[in-house]
């Protein structure tokens, strides 16, 4: 069975005692995305020093705002290890947060809206803890960035905030111990769709950081 973008779906059990299940669920619409800055020649964190702007947003619409987002970039690499290229991945935080003087990584684990900002300091963190403790930079090929968007359907998103507790003033709250959406029973029936991207790295931003490109 291939699931599309916002595909309806319903799952019916029929038990031995003549007792019938049943749940629905729609799944997610596929969400297109836009840039705050297009990055014709690959992403760069250095931006900045052609126009004052310190992030890179990242937007889309026709989602529900009702439904629980789950954000992810991601920093694919190659490191050449004994003569052999490992593919490795570190993930991009969305931004820094000085904690008594020390700046801590900040990753959003989940939202609502339409729309993420990673800043650029959280790019240029990630990159340098690709070869922490590594000085031989030109051990690594940076592959370039991927994210993807895990958008969870209604009743997905209703169990994980009853799962969960209260999430924000705009999550949906129960006291039951149980959060069911099942016609004669308990349980879920629920969907999730992934939106993602791929971008390319700026040559001379990966270069700038003795890395290299594919």
């Amino acid at each position: 069975l291939s699931i599309q973008s916002y595909d309806s779906l319903i799952v019916t059990a029929k038990l031995s005692n003549g007792k019938t299940l049943t749940g629905k669920t729609r799944t997610p619409k596929y969400l297109n995305f836009e840039f705050s800055y297009p990055y014709p020649h690959g992403f760069t964190a250095n931006l900045n020093q052609v126009i004052p702007v310190y992030s890179w947003t990242i937007s889309w619409n026709n989602n529900n705002p009702m439904h629980l987002l789950f954000p992810r970039m991601l920093i694919k690499y190659q490191q050449n290890i004994s003569g052999n290229n490992v593919t490795k991945s570190i993930v991009v935080p969305t931004s820094l947060i000085n904690i008594n003087g020390v700046n801590e990584p900040y990753y959003t684990e989940y939202l609502r809206g339409n729309s993420i900002s990673y800043s650029f300091d959280a790019f240029n963190y990630a990159m340098a803890k690709i070869s922490e403790g590594n000085p031989n930079k030109s051990d690594y090929t940076l592959l370039g960035l991927y994210f993807d968007l895990v958008e969870l359907d209604f009743p997905l998103t209703n169990y994980y905030s009853a799962t969960n507790g209260y999430l924000d003033s705009y999550s949906i709250r129960s006291d039951a111990n149980i959060y069911s959406n099942i016609s004669g029973g308990y349980g879920v029936v629920g969907s999730m769709f992934t939106s993602s991207f791929y971008k390319e790295l700026d040559k001379y931003y990966v270069e700038s950081l003795g890395y290299k490109k594919p």
